[in-house]
């Protein structure tokens, strides 16, 4: 059947970027100007493979992305979502981009949060895989990610958590283990910038309860040592003084 390579669908409203995301026919949708505002957030989601989703020149989007498929960009583009104020429970406003897939791409993007100072969770990216999957095949580069630093309890806001062992409601589906080596960690945090984030890299397993795989635990003293030590979601103790 049918597919556009070129030239690439280029849309300016909530209606069209919708309707571009469900046309099998499109592979490149080019997003223009402004979608949605601090009144308006919107989720979109995406459900086929092989899509490129970008931004022109000050474009902006107020909301999530959800992408349920492989091998998919988005770039260039600004995305502030909505997060989840405290006791709203979790919704799918929790995350600018949801990926729940094997592959993707998520380059030269801005992306902040709309929680303001208000408690609550709010992250830049989620990443989660329907299939055993490793690190390396996000490529994660050139994107800020700023603000996401609110608290709900104990709960923290991150600039990216990878998730595995979970079953979530906003994709749909289990996310399988994700791989990572440290250097696949450093190479996340050197080639995107990170500010005022509570979390700038997080990669948690929820299989049998919360098991934090990154970021390494820090202690400097007799008790934080103690302490983490028999806290059984800590895998990585560093010992610093």
């Amino acid at each position: 059947g049918l597919t556009v390579l070129y030239p690439e669908k280029t849309v300016t409203s909530h209606e069209e970027l919708e309707a571009a995301l469900a046309d099998k026919t499109i592979k490149t949708i080019a997003i223009k100007g402004i979608i949605g505002s601090t009144n308006n957030y919107n989720i979109y989601t995406l459900n086929r493979d092989d899509v490129t989703i970008l931004g022109t020149e000050g474009a902006k989007v107020y909301g999530t992305f959800i992408i349920k498929a492989n091998n998919v960009t988005i770039e260039n583009l600004a995305i502030e979502n909505k997060g989840d104020l405290k006791g709203k429970g979790s919704t799918a406003n929790r995350s600018a981009i949801y990926v729940y897939g094997e592959s993707v791409t998520i380059a030269n993007n801005t992306l902040t949060n709309g929680l303001g100072d208000n408690e609550g969770l709010s992250n830049a990216i989620q990443i989660m895989s329907p299939e055993e999957s490793s690190l390396d095949k996000y490529i994660l580069t050139s994107n800020t990610l700023t603000g996401h630093d609110n608290q709900w309890g104990e709960w923290v806001s991150s600039g990216i958590v990878v998730v595995q062992g979970f079953t979530s409601g906003t994709v749909g589906g289990y996310g399988y283990a994700i791989t990572a080596t440290d250097e696949n960690y450093q190479n996340i945090l050197k080639n995107n910038t990170f500010t005022n984030n509570k979390v700038d890299l997080g990669h948690q397993d929820w299989e049998g309860g919360l098991t934090v795989l990154y970021p390494e635990t820090i202690v400097t003293n007799h008790e934080e040592l103690e302490s983490a030590l028999a806290n059984k979601t800590i895998k990585t103790i560093a010992i610093k003084g």
